[in-house]
């Protein structure tokens, strides 16, 4: 069961009610590259919490394949509720 929300929304402390998503990557040819996905949400009024949904990694792949990946995962997976995304 998968009940997060897919909404983006920017990022201000002080109006923030709903959670968000962001992916960001790091890039690495010899060296590893990593792409991670991250939710942040709020707990309580005064509490938030964030953590990794998902990890896709690899290296010796050029710019075009690592495009090709993200969009291949986020089409299968949008929302990050299945398993199988990665």
């Amino acid at each position: 069961m998968c009940s997060l929300s897919s909404k983006t929304l920017a990022y201000h402390k002080n109006t923030l009610t709903e959670s968000f998503r962001i992916a960001g990557m790091d890039w690495g040819y010899n060296d590893m590259a990593v792409i991670l996905w991250a939710m942040f949400d709020n707990i309580t009024e005064k509490q938030e919490r964030s953590f990794i949904y998902r990890e896709a990694a690899d290296n010796k792949k050029p710019p075009t394949w690592w495009a090709k990946k993200f969009a291949e995962i986020q089409e299968r997976d949008p929302d990050g509720c299945s398993s199988a995304a990665t």
